[in-house]
């Protein structure tokens, strides 16, 4: 649970830093955002991060996937976070909810267990919005300092 809110709270973080650099979005679009930011659980971040692209979002945390001939973004998901194993509804509802903000770019809601080519489990699944959206919660670039030990933190004295 602390994990969860600490990946909330830095959403927070970042989105007020990338507005107080001047990388944000308009105003309005800020607010909608930021309230996506309170509504959504962290599960919802993570899980729309993973739906950027699957295979390399796998790679980028050690998990090797090899589907010769194919599988469904389920099985790449649960590989990824074996605690969601069990627990496709839960799934289903936290892509579901990213659709209709308009962040998938797959108009079905099951798009989590439809069997799909190598290519298409990495393929990018989110729209333009997803992205804007990502990165208005995303560390600025100015303040990253990336540690294998401690992945992406904020530079403190940059940041103020």
């Amino acid at each position: 649970m602390r994990t969860h809110r600490r990946e909330k709270i830095d959403a927070l973080r970042n989105a007020i830093l990338n507005v107080a650099i001047g990388r944000a979005p308009g105003e309005a679009q800020q607010e909608v955002f930021l309230g996506y930011v309170d509504s959504f659980t962290a599960w919802h971040i993570t899980i729309l991060r993973f739906m950027e692209g699957p295979i390399a979002f796998a790679a980028q945390r050690g998990v090797e996937i090899n589907f010769a001939i194919g599988g469904a973004l389920s099985a790449v998901l649960v590989r990824c976070f074996p605690e969601l194993t069990g627990k496709a509804e839960f799934c289903d509802q936290i892509v579901r909810d990213l659709r209709i903000r308009g962040f998938i770019n797959n108009s079905d809601d099951g798009v989590l267990h439809v069997m799909m080519s190598q290519s298409g489990l990495n393929d990018r699944h989110t729209t333009d919005l997803a992205d804007r959206f990502l990165a208005f919660i995303a560390a600025p670039r100015e303040l990253r300092v990336e540690r294998p030990d401690r992945g992406i933190l904020i530079n403190q004295y940059a940041a103020g």
